[in-house]
């Protein structure tokens, strides 16, 4: 799936990127107890400014 996300997020801006994945966040659920939620991936788009 990461190969799809990045293309969508590529489609967007259609400029080279550059990000990282990490492994999500813990956080309390309803019953108190901690747990991992999710992965999470931040991208930046760079574009040069002429």
């Amino acid at each position: 799936m990461i190969s799809e996300e990045l293309e969508r997020v590529k489609g967007v801006w259609d400029e080279p990127i550059i990000g990282f994945f990490s492994y999500g966040e813990f956080g309390k659920l309803k019953n108190r107890i901690h747990e991992f939620h999710n992965n999470t991936n931040c991208v930046e788009a760079l574009k040069e400014k002429v």
